[in-house]
């Protein structure tokens, strides 16, 4: 089952009754059409004046015939009611669906009501109906209201849709053209406007804007129009779409329309002459039986030519005094034969005077489309008579690219340090970076992976919708660098994205089977037969060697781990992963609640998950921290079972006793040292061994050196560590091993025996309270005989050895010897122990070497360590 924190969604709200929550009322006031209102009133005022004569005809016509019969009775009343109540329904059906009447509908309205109040009802001729149950309310009156009511026109009245925040996607489209000069170019669309305002023409004249897909064509298209509807005193700008016809024949037909309703205000006349000059031309292309009835037509009735039509519409171009500026557009979506109409259009059936056409063309594509008709022998040579002027656009600057990318991301995310982030990202793999050192992404070259894969702000809008979405969802859960990189590969190419998703071009790495390797050959193939450019294939290779990069570490959810692969393309987390944003929660809450969570965590197999998490989590360096997440590892070593400790000695000793030298930071990991020390939720055992990793640190010859910026001296550690030792020993019910673990934590140095065996140097202080704590108790003192017998590990000849801290504790062995020997108990066991310590006392001491024990005695002395891990050790 995935894991839920990916593919949660918000249930959609219920919608309220609110018909006027999101009306607009200047939209509704716009609504008003005063030719219907004058429609009414007209009705009305000649309703009013042919009065009697209507209601004769009404008389005879329905209301004799239909109404004489009706009989006046209950049933009759609810019938009508009947009426009312469906139309009180219908009314709220409409409201319910935001549909009001329009403002037209409630002067009908009005106008109806009045007209049967003042004009019918009192008329003393007529004779109404009254309700059963109210003779003074007639049949009529409802039946009118609620006619009128039904009649009514209803429609909405809503506010335009508005974008919701960052979430919405990026449109394709440039609303502002004077903001948003993204390529530069509205000066270079100026001075073109400029040359085209200063020029009159016998013939149209046609400038090819050239480019390729992507670059911006539209963009100044947009400008230039701009720049040119300044000047409305000599200029008609018409836009055609031929892309948007969706049949070629009628390319040539809907273009004369636009030009005729473009051309209308400034001629009364024009317009039909332009659409019979159209349908004149669409002769020529008619079937052969249709001509022929026109060609008989013609005899009978004297038409004038093609060419006659043609200057007379030349003629009143002229005297219009202004120059026809046509701009099309997105002429490289077109077929062969609608791209051919078009030009036919520009250089033949369209040669007007003072007519321009501006064609954005993709120059490549419509000579390859044109090849492909074999109709034009020399595509190129055709297209330089139709075309008298050719633009090329200013090539951009390639830092346009991840400045925009830059801009979209801050316009779209509300995080500052996300943002952040992600320009780092931006920037190492951009145009201007020039040192990839410290960026993110470590073993890329500070080549423009960015610029080479987005070739136009066209591509940086799909990869930026492309990439928020995936964001969005995977942020807390996947490396940033690698999640934009596998974006760019999409954005260029749809199949070689497909590639990597299906593994094709990746193997295990033989020497780590947890990583990827990338198969070079097949990918070679793959880039040759998707008809990549070498250059293209060298930037495509580039960005799939940087997702599977040898040098970059530092995260867990790099892409290039094996076991990482689904969440970079199934946006969801599966059971062998713990989501790190559920992480990022947890580990900010207080230890309670990150102890329960881990606890959980790791029974359910995610230890190992949650101790690469961790060490990729940066703790935060302060009083507080240090203190908290001392305490949380120490007591997650105590309750899971799992290993914890060094992350809590880590804190310190990394942070503070090599990096924090001679600064304020040391009295901030001495204070939060202490802090942790006395935290009374951790077990004096816990404590006693965290503080005695930092006397070994002191030991240790590395840090001698550093004796000046160590937390704390050897000394004050084993304070702390004596003070623990004697809480301790206040609350344990019998001695245990865990006592000589405290003896070892309260040793200063480490010193040869005799034997070759090492011995611990014990803090007198530690001893003698030890040494308290039995003496006092000959309960205790008889346990520690049972924790003195020792079997060596791994020795089943029956290899023994006592405690080695007897002589320490005692002063010597030879006062214990005596303590011993002095010792009486009840306990047959104490007895037992007691005796066989004795007998082989001089074995062991002072040499503390191994010994042998006798056949007879080896029973005893297992019997004797059974009844103690059976009543003493389960109490540790």
């Amino acid at each position: 089952m995935p894991n839920d924190v990916l593919t949660k969604t918000e249930s959609n709200p219920k919608v309220k009754f609110d018909p006027f929550s999101k009306l607009d009322f200047a939209l509704y006031n716009k609504a008003i059409s005063n030719k219907k209102i004058f429609y009414w009133i007209l009705l009305a005022v000649l309703s009013y004046t042919f009065y009697e004569p209507i209601k004769t005809l009404c008389t005879v016509i329905f209301i004799k015939p239909a109404l004489k019969s009706i009989p006046i009775t209950y049933i009759m009343d609810l019938i009508v009611f009947g009426l009312f109540v469906y139309t009180c329904f219908f009314v709220f059906n409409k409201l319910s669906k935001q549909l009001l009447p329009s403002i037209n509908s409630f002067a009908y309205f009005a106008l109806g009501l009045a007209f049967y109040f003042i004009l019918w009802r009192p008329d003393d001729s007529l004779r109404f109906y009254g309700f059963k149950c109210c003779s003074s309310l007639f049949y009529s009156d409802v039946i009118v209201f609620c006619l009128l009511i039904l009649t009514m026109h209803y429609k909405t009245f809503k506010s335009q849709l508005s974008k919701k925040g960052n979430a919405s996607l990026i449109e394709d489209s440039d609303i502002s053209i004077k903001e948003n000069d993204h390529y530069y170019r509205t000066g270079y669309a100026n001075k073109v406007a400029t040359r085209i305002e200063a020029t009159t023409t016998h013939n149209s004249f046609g400038i090819g804007i050239f480019a390729e897909w992507g670059q911006g064509k539209t963009d100044f298209l947009k400008r230039l129009y701009s720049a040119l509807s300044e000047n409305q005193e000599e200029n008609i700008l018409v836009q055609f779409n031929p892309w948007r016809i969706n049949n070629g024949d009628l390319i040539v037909d809907d273009f004369f329309k636009t030009l005729a309703n473009s051309l209308k205000p400034y001629h009364a006349t024009i317009a039909d002459k332009i659409n019979s000059y159209s349908k004149k031309i669409f002769q020529t292309s008619k079937e052969a039986s249709f001509r022929l009835i026109d060609t008989i037509i013609d005899d009978f009735i004297d038409e004038p030519s093609v060419t006659e039509r043609y200057d007379t519409i030349n003629t009143y171009i002229k005297s219009t005094g202004k120059r026809i500026i046509v701009f099309i557009d997105d002429l490289d979506r077109l077929t062969a034969s609608e791209i051919l109409e078009v030009l036919r259009i520009i250089r033949n059936t369209a040669n007007f005077s003072n007519t321009f056409f501006v064609v954005a063309i993709d120059h490549n594509y419509v000579i390859e489309t044109l090849k492909k008709t074999n109709l034009i022998g020399k595509e190129k040579e055709y297209l330089k008579k139709i075309f008298q002027l050719v633009l090329t656009l200013p090539t951009f600057k390639k830092e346009v690219i991840s400045n925009q990318i830059k801009e979209y991301i801050k316009t779209k995310l509300s995080s500052e340090e996300d943002i952040d982030s992600l320009n780092i990202i931006i920037d190492s793999l951009s145009y201007k970076s020039t040192s990839i050192s410290t960026a993110v992404l470590e073993g890329i070259s500070s080549d423009n992976i960015l610029e080479n894969l987005l070739n136009n702000l066209r591509d940086v809008k799909r990869f930026c919708n492309s990439f928020l979405i995936q964001f969005d969802i995977l942020r807390e859960e996947v490396h940033w660098t690698d999640l934009f990189l596998i974006e760019l590969i999409k954005a260029k190419s749809y199949e070689v994205y497909c590639l990597i998703e299906s593994k094709k071009i990746f193997t295990a790495d033989e020497n780590n089977y947890d990583s990827f390797k990338l198969l070079e050959p097949e990918l070679k193939q793959s880039l040759e037969n998707l008809s990549f450019s070498p250059k293209e294939q060298i930037w495509i290779t580039k960005t799939i060697e940087a997702l599977l990069d040898k040098n970059a570490y530092g995260h867990i959810r790099r892409f290039k781990l094996v076991s990482n692969f689904y969440l970079y393309f199934s946006y969801q987390l599966f059971n062998d992963k713990l989501s790190m944003k559920k992480f990022r929660e947890v580990i900010t809450d207080n230890n309670d609640v990150i102890i329960e969570t881990f606890k959980e965590w790791i029974e359910d197999g995610f230890y190992y998950e949650l101790d690469k998490i961790m060490d990729s989590y940066s703790i935060p360096i302060g009083l507080e921290s240090l203190e908290k997440y001392g305490v949380l590892f120490l007591r997650l070593e105590d309750e899971t079972n799992t290993r914890w400790f060094n992350r809590a000695t880590s804190l310190f000793i990394n942070r503070y006793t090599l990096l924090a030298v001679g600064n304020e930071k040391l009295t901030i990991g001495r204070k939060a040292f202490r802090n942790v020390v006395g935290d009374n939720s951790l077990t004096a055992y816990s404590r006693a061994r965290f503080v005695s990793a930092f006397v070994r640190a002191n030991n240790q010859e590395d840090f001698k050196s550093l004796s000046e910026g160590t937390l704390f001296s050897t000394e004050e550690l084993l304070k702390m560590i004596y003070k623990l030792f004697k809480e301790f020993l206040s609350t344990i019910p019998n001695y245990n091993f865990t006592v000589q673990d405290f003896l070892r934590f309260n040793s200063e140095q480490q010193r040869e025996s005799p034997g070759n065996n090492r011995r611990l140097n014990i803090a007198l202080n530690s001893t003698r309270l030890l040494k308290k704590f039995l003496l006092n108790n000959e309960f205790q003192f008889g346990v520690y005989l049972l924790f003195m017998l020792r079997k060596s590990s791994g020795d089943e000849s029956g290899t023994y050895f006592f405690d080695p801290f007897a002589g320490q504790i005692f002063n010597g062995t030879d006062e214990f010897l005596n303590q011993l020997k002095n010792y009486d108990s009840d306990n047959q066991y104490f007895k037992m122990a007691k005796d066989i310590i004795i007998k082989y006392f001089d074995r062991y001491y002072p040499a503390q070497l191994q010994f042998k024990v006798d056949p007879a005695d080896k029973d005893e002395i297992e019997m004797l360590i059974d009844y103690r891990v059976g009543e003493f050790e389960q109490k540790e």
